[in-house]
């Protein structure tokens, strides 16, 4: 049971460096905006492509992976690593398992766009609020076929 007077009429200062925090982060603002795309024609079986490899701090926002194949293109994998550690979204990588587990358009932050098991397969990595990384940012596909595998990727981060 709460008991005492209320901490407005004791002028209690609200002075963040006078409480016993562990660490006090302050973020800027939005930063400068990085979005691009690319077209990979070939990404080698067992290989991989890193879209982005950016050293700093910043926001990502999203992610887009789209697969143009016609046999195995569910095989492709999509990581993101912030600050040297992969994020992982409950043991799924790859399109296949996106379908498996029942990711769709209303999944968040993952949302399988489009899947077909020998044909196009599209998904997109949504973060709201975004996520904060302090500093690298990895964006990268790794194709777990036994095929070339045609990928394009768009993406879209704040530099701070």
């Amino acid at each position: 049971m709460v008991s005492g007077e209320p901490d407005w009429r004791r002028r209690v200062g609200n002075v963040i460096t006078g409480q016993e925090l562990p660490q006090v982060i302050t973020r800027h603002g939005f930063g400068t905006a990085e979005s691009s795309a690319a077209t990979i024609e070939n990404v080698s079986p067992g290989g991989s492509y890193e879209f982005v490899n950016y050293t700093g701090k910043g926001y990502l926002y999203w992610y887009y992976v789209r697969v143009l194949a016609e046999t195995d293109s569910d095989l492709i994998r999509i990581w993101i690593t912030i600050d040297d550690v992969p994020l992982r979204f409950a043991g799924v990588y790859d399109f296949r398992g996106f379908y498996s587990m029942g990711f769709d358009t209303n999944t968040k932050p993952l949302q399988l766009l489009k899947y077909a098991r020998d044909g196009e397969c599209a998904a997109l990595c949504y973060f709201n609020p975004p996520l904060a990384f302090d500093s690298s940012l990895v964006l990268e596909v790794v194709n777990g076929s036994l095929n070339t595998q045609k990928v394009i990727g768009a993406w879209f981060y704040t530099k701070l």
